[in-house]
């Protein structure tokens, strides 16, 4: 809405920066709807925030409510579950779990038995080291991006890319983990409906 109340204020300050005349009333009323464009955007800058802090006071209801929700959510699902044969429900929660160990064992090929998370605490706490104040911090990331590939620049260049190739492996598995904790859920669901 206040990208909308701003075009036309824009339209009349190009007609007057390329040498176009205004009336003091279409000036006026020009500052008028910058005016109301400006506030509208302050407060679709502060709505979510104090829609946030109402929030705050009512957690232990939204709590709650949240926590009913998923329940009705969960058993409606199980109950949809139930209704299927036992025999289909072993066989899906074999593929499930098989599906897992899959996700897992791809995770655990690069990083171990340990989390993807400590993996990428590590690698941005050395590249965060290793960046700080001797190699000059952002600023020597801005420069070795701005320098391109280049004989002078390739050790920057090459220490750049490994800590984005190891940053960009840690994100990864963190999702692929997401991913098998989704199929881990409905393993869950359908041991709740075997009940």
């Amino acid at each position: 809405m206040a990208v909308m109340l701003m075009v036309p204020a824009w339209g009349l300050a190009a007609w007057a920066y390329f040498g176009g005349s205004l009336y003091e009333w279409v000036k006026l009323v020009a500052l008028i709807i910058v005016t109301l464009s400006c506030l509208l955007a302050i407060l679709a800058l502060l709505i979510p925030i104090l829609a946030t802090g109402v929030i705050l006071f009512r957690w232990k209801d939204i709590s709650l409510q949240n926590l009913l929700d998923d329940i009705k959510h969960e058993q409606a699902m199980v109950y949809a579950l139930s209704n299927h044969k036992d025999e289909a429900l072993v066989d899906a929660k074999c593929w499930l779990e098989l599906k897992i160990k899959r996700i897992e064992a791809r995770v655990a090929h690069f990083f171990g038995d340990k989390s993807a998370v400590l993996g990428l605490l590590a690698s941005g706490y050395f590249f965060a080291k290793e960046f700080g104040d001797k190699a000059g911090g952002l600023s020597w990331i801005g420069s070795t991006i701005s320098s391109g590939v280049t004989f002078q620049n390739f050790p920057n260049m090459a220490l750049m890319m490994i800590g984005a190739g190891v940053v960009g492996l840690s994100l990864g598995a963190v999702m692929i983990r997401h991913i098998a904790a989704r199929y881990r859920y409905q393993v869950q669901l359908i041991d709740m409906a075997k009940r």
